[in-house]
């Protein structure tokens, strides 16, 4: 059977909600509301009550208990929408009710691709097939790290990330402090003066590392207690969270004390010792925060798993795949070390470890302009993660105040479809966003993202967060080997086809030209560095056109000042 929802250019009933609605309850109504006063530009009725109404059409939550309909039992973000009897009834968990309502309004047609970019289509007359859609996603936890999901509460509902939202979106799934934990509990410039020997030792001596940042002496039985008070303070200040952070900083290696390094023989990494100390505060404040994760990171030099910790049942270990090729699926043998450690290292923390989570990587930080293929990697990656029974997906853009030129917007749309289906039909999604995105050039504009993948996967190259063609921390250059100047004539051909198929679409236009700027961000780039450029001009021109398109940042966590700095004096990066 079928359902009329517009006919005449009129929705055929009223929304439905109880009396004293709940926050979600109301945010949906007055969506559905919206969305169908712009799908047939006459306004939708929303009626509270707790009674059933004849003129109803849509009913929501708690409203259908009025209709004889049963409240199942939901996971959080658990959907269900579903018709009978010539009706629509939405509901799922506390996140679940308003994705289930997204996506009813998806099977009409509607598509949330940007904050800047929806698809409303307009009707007239619209019939529905009978529906009964009930699922949930495979990974609890799903946060992109990217201005549209982390400061647009709205627009995270609709992409289904779930980190990031208060009350009236269903809530979050909530961390109680930032990662790289072990500095904010124990900082270094309050406590070294009085305890170096809670600090690591380097070259024999208790300091920072030479790159400038610390480490732990885990081994000390004090810093284990310290920890513990730490954690338990950041806990009670955050009584609602699900996850504390207890992780070691960022860039600086292991403890070389005596102690640190026989533990670190004794498991045969440095692990080992990072999981026996967060095992240990896991105990001794799971009474107090039964409901806890307590999650430590497996990165960098503690990536490795150990062979005799293993994690409590209330510690998270999160998997960071830094260090991956981003041009070739982890799975895959493509010759790029890490990729080859990672394939199985994944699957060793999964078997010791009852809750696994992910740290993705989905842009190059030094060079966020530069072009990033990474397209074809995506989904064999969400899936790999899947199968190794990973129960929540951080991926890490770049969280930029303004916009990026890499195709950032698409990179999200479709990580946050992988995160919550790594199954879905990714070619679709693909193809519905670069042809409502960008009109008649989307032909074009796959065919430039497939002609760079192609180049990678036929010649093997492979690339990093960070834009090596080959592993080296001093090697800054934007330069990899599918960005060599015959492959950016090739490129730049392509784009030109596309701007000339959207010579009379201005909004389309100005999409495109942003494209480009990925590729003269290298060419300017690498130009002034080997003095191929040495005129002010096409430097100025190509900082005034990233102005233009609201770019303003070129490496990650740097101002436009400090990045448009760097590159006037010749530099890679300071």
């Amino acid at each position: 059977m079928s359902l009329n929802i517009i006919k005449n250019q009129n929705i055929c009933g009223a929304v439905v909600i109880p009396e004293n609605p709940i926050s979600t309850e109301d945010y949906a109504s007055t969506e559905l509301r919206y969305y169908f006063n712009r799908m047939t530009a006459n306004p939708v009725e929303i009626v509270k009550t707790n009674e059933a109404t004849e003129d109803a059409l849509i009913i929501i939550g708690g409203a259908l208990t009025n209709y004889g309909e049963e409240r199942l039992s939901y996971a959080d973000d658990e959907i269900h929408w579903y018709t009978k009897n010539g009706k629509v009834f939405i509901d799922g968990g506390k996140r679940g009710i308003l994705y289930a309502m997204y996506d009813f309004l998806e099977s009409l047609g509607c598509r949330f691709f940007t904050p800047k970019a929806e698809k409303i289509p307009t009707y007239t007359e619209f019939v529905l097939e009978d529906t009964d859609k009930r699922e949930k996603p495979i990974f609890e936890y799903r946060e992109f790290y990217f201005r549209d999901t982390m400061e647009n509460q709205n627009y995270s509902v609709k992409y289904r990330t779930n980190e990031r939202t208060d009350e009236k979106y269903g809530g979050r799934f909530k961390f109680a402090n930032h990662c790289h934990s072990f500095g904010h509990i124990l900082p270094y410039s309050k406590y070294f003066d009085e305890h170096p020997e809670w600090y690591s030792m380097y070259d024999g001596e208790r300091k920072k590392s030479p790159r400038g940042s610390y480490q732990l002496c885990l081994s000390n039985p004090e810093v284990t207690e310290k920890l513990i008070e730490g954690v338990r303070e950041v806990l009670r200040r955050t009584p609602d969270a699900r996850v504390v952070h207890v992780s070691q900083n960022d860039a600086a290696g292991p403890c070389q004390c005596e102690n640190c390094r026989a533990i670190d023989k004794e498991e045969g990494s440095p692990a080992g010792l990072i999981i026996r100390t967060v095992n240990a505060i896991a105990e001794a404040l799971e009474e107090e925060f039964p409901n806890v994760l307590f999650l430590t990171f497996a990165y960098a030099y503690g990536r490795t798993p150990p062979k005799l910790a293993r994690p409590r049942h209330n510690v998270a270990v999160q998997y960071c795949t830094i260090e991956a090729c981003f041009a070739h699926p982890i799975e895959s043998e493509c010759g790029w070390g890490p990729n080859s450690d990672m394939s199985h290292e994944l699957g060793e923390w999964s078997s010791i470890c009852n809750h696994t989570f992910i740290w993705d990587y989905n842009a190059c930080f030094w060079h966020l302009p530069k072009p990033h293929p990474n397209w074809h990697v995506l989904q064999p990656n969400m899936q790999f993660f899947a199968k190794n029974n990973a129960k929540g997906i951080f991926s890490q853009g770049e969280l930029r105040e303004n916009d990026g030129c890499d195709l950032d917007e698409l990179r999200c749309y479709l990580i946050c479809k992988l995160m919550w289906d790594p199954y879905c039909d990714f070619n679709k999604h693909l193809v519905e966003f670069t042809d409502f995105y960008y009109g008649d050039a989307a032909p074009m504009i796959r065919e430039y993202i497939e002609t760079m993948c192609k180049k990678c996967e036929d010649d093997n190259l492979h690339f990093n967060t960070y834009g090596h063609h080959e592993p080296g921390p001093d090697d800054y250059s934007p330069y990899v080997d599918y960005l060599t100047p015959d492959m950016m004539l090739i490129y730049n051909e392509i784009l030109d086809r596309a701007e000339m198929a959207v010579r009379d679409d201005p909004i389309r236009r100005m999409r495109v030209d942003c494209i480009r700027l990925g590729l003269r961000y290298t060419t300017v780039r690498c130009g002034m560095m080997s003095g191929e450029i040495t005129d002010a001009e096409t430097f100025n021109q190509f900082v005034e056109d990233c102005l233009a398109h609201n770019i303003t940042i070129f490496q990650a966590g740097e101002t436009h000042e400090k990045c448009v700095r760097v590159m006037a004096d010749k530099s890679w990066r300071k």
